[in-house]
């Protein structure tokens, strides 16, 4: 009786996700973590009338200036937006025939072209260059700023914040203050998505008290995240105690505006279907919402009132209605994806709305009142295909389930993956009935294909020879999505199958927040995208379900925590200038197009231990 309950609770599960899960008619492609401004292709300025006179001059020009000519013709093509003008130009120019300083403009050139195009493997390895890493420091301050920050873009594209930030901290103290305002945004920036643990580092040499004092500044305000009032006293407090601190003289854009007046919301409406096999989901989302409700109140007391409103047997918009007559200044709601569809139908909304569930296709945005926010796995993809990309990966096995968010997040993959340029060699989707992951895996790998060539080699030439199978070795990367119980046998069948030795990347389904030791030694040397609250230390608070509940519910606990933070953060969200991520449970979030995207940190499995990575590794 206790294993058929447990099957019905799963089921329910199951059925509460599939209604949850994000719907995707037409997967749209994300772009890149940084976004530059498209260059236009002005038509023929002064400016470009000069950098086809340099252009012309240098084909006449000495070998001592003819490269200098080009360097300054493909420099203001590339700034009057004639892109493939300027990279005709550019490819024509000897490096090794520049002087100190022009070869620094010349890698910085370069750079701007690779960060424009989103290429930021390439940048990264045109970066590491000992050359520029010696003529850094023997440059102007300006030039040292603008390379900062393209290093700050790709750092930020490859998760490699420390190096950048302390480059930044001690360029920033050298600038003057009237040139520090952009440079202080960015660094801003870069604490915001550095996990908790690691604001909590201090260096005791002198030379880092600027650096430190970032870092003190970041923490305090950090652990009041969602409490404007108390973060303004934190940084007031701040100021008077660092009032020679370059932040205290020019803040960063997101502090200043802490002085900017704002509303408190006072009334906020939950809209939960707590019913029938919604129930269990509900619930443990409604207990996540109510302990960042907690955790709040504990140190403020302007925390909201909240109501709670059953969703499950009435129509939405007699809920929405009801919540709207009994004076609700924001909604949270609905979650499953049909209601999520009809308020993207509708030209308006009265109040700000944040759904707890997302629609993931091109054409559906909504009004300007509605955000929304859910776990949609189609974040995670994107970050696994940024990954593999950065680190060469171009022919991909990917294992998923038949149905359900795997089917729609590995659909996703294979066409944003093509779309780059990568192939998939194979794609296998398991049912969940399966039971034995080496037969199924054999022919994907061409181990069947090996092993029918081994027998028939006995057959025709000697029955006593030994054979060994094969598999392909076309195949840089494995991606995997599956619960841990499934994974576990996943990873084994690989290694039974001469695979061991490939690449395993996963979604964060794969891991439960808590490690099972032996148990997940099966599971080693996968690495997964992890929501900082499976990792210790991310959080200024430690987020704790209950460890026995199914990984779908530890999700959506996480997901109610978050949605608390988003309703209280939402303006800041909102800003189009100097708005650093949000660094919460389930991920670093952004707003793009009245949508919440998520973006994890990375973390590995070694001997049965879960490890947080550098995503640069």
């Amino acid at each position: 009786m206790r294993i058929f309950k447990n099957y019905l609770l799963y089921a329910a599960i199951l059925a509460f996700m599939g209604g949850c899960a994000p719907s995707t008619n037409t997967p749209i492609k994300t772009p890149p973590a940084i976004v530059q401004a498209p260059l236009i292709d002005h038509p023929v300025t002064g400016d470009t009338r000069r950098a086809e006179q340099l252009y012309r001059s240098a084909q006449s020009a000495g070998e001592a200036t003819r490269n200098k000519l080009l360097l300054d013709s493909a420099g203001l093509f590339y700034r009057n937006g004639h892109l493939q003008r300027s990279r005709k130009v550019f490819t024509e120019i000897d490096p090794q025939r520049l002087l100190d300083s022009e070869y620094f403009e010349y890698t910085i050139l370069g750079a701007e072209r690779l960060r424009h195009q989103g290429d930021w493997a390439e940048l990264k390895t045109w970066l590491d260059d000992a050359q520029l890493d010696y003529l850094t420091p023997r440059n102007s301050l300006n030039q040292r700023r603008q390379l900062v920050d393209i290093q700050t873009d790709l750092s930020i594209v490859i998760g490699q914040i420390e190096p950048t930030l302390r480059n930044s901290v001690a360029l920033a103290a050298a600038l003057p203050a009237s040139q520090r305002q952009h440079l202080h945004n960015r660094i801003w920036d870069l604490l915001g998505r550095m996990p908790y643990d690691q604001l909590e580092k201090r260096d005791p040499s002198p030379s880092k008290q600027h650096l430190n004092g970032w870092r003190q500044l970041a923490t305090q305000l950090r652990s009041a995240a969602g409490d404007r009032g108390g973060q303004l006293r934190l940084f007031d407090a701040w100021r008077s105690r660092m009032p020679y601190h370059p932040a205290a003289d020019t803040p960063p854009i997101a502090l200043s505006n802490l002085y900017v007046p704002s509303e408190e919301v006072a009334k906020v409406a939950l809209l939960l279907p707590l019913q029938n096999q919604y129930r269990a989901a509900s619930q443990t989302l409604l207990n996540g919402f109510m302990a960042g409700f907690y955790e709040f109140s504990e140190r403020s007391d302007k925390a909201p009132e909240v109501h709670v409103y059953d969703s499950a047997a009435r129509p939405l918009q007699e809920v929405f209605d009801e919540a709207l007559s009994a004076g609700a200044e924001m909604i949270i709601g609905p979650v499953r994806s049909a209601g999520v569809r009809s308020l993207v139908g509708l030209e308006q909304l009265p109040v700000p709305t944040i759904s707890l569930n997302r629609i993931d296709t091109q054409d559906l945005v909504g009004p300007a009142n509605l955000f929304q926010f859910g776990l949609s796995p189609l974040d995670e993809m994107d970050q696994i295909a940024d990954r593999a990309w950065l680190l060469g990966k171009r022919r991909v096995l990917i294992i998923a389930p038949e149905a359900g968010w795997g089917r729609r997040a590995s659909e996703y993959f294979v066409q944003t993956w093509v779309e780059r340029g990568g192939a998939i060699v194979s794609s296998v989707h398991y049912p969940a009935t399966v039971r034995d992951f080496s037969t199924l895996l054999k022919a994907p790998l061409h181990i069947d294909a090996s092993e029918t060539r081994g027998a028939e080699l006995k057959r025709f030439i000697n029955s006593r020879l030994t054979t060994r199978a094969r598999r392909r070795q076309d195949i840089d990367l494995v991606v995997m999505l599956s619960y841990p119980s499934i994974a576990r046998q996943i990873k084994p069948a690989l290694e039974f199958l001469y695979a061991a030795d490939l690449p395993v990347y996963a979604s964060s389904h794969i891991f439960t927040g808590l490690a099972r030791g032996s148990v997940d030694r099966d599971l080693s040397g996968i690495e997964f995208c992890a929501m900082p609250w499976m990792l210790d230390g991310q959080l200024a608070t430690p987020l704790s379900p209950d460890p026995e509940l199914h990984t779908a519910l530890q999700r959506f606990y996480a997901l109610g925590y978050d949605a608390f933070l988003v309703h209280r953060e939402l303006a800041n969200l909102q800003r189009a200038e100097g708005k650093p991520p949000l660094f919460a449970a389930t991920g670093l979030l952004s707003l793009e197009s009245g949508k919440i995207k998520r973006r994890t940190g990375w973390a590995k499995f070694d001997r049965g231990r879960v490890v947080a990575i550098d995503a640069s590794e």
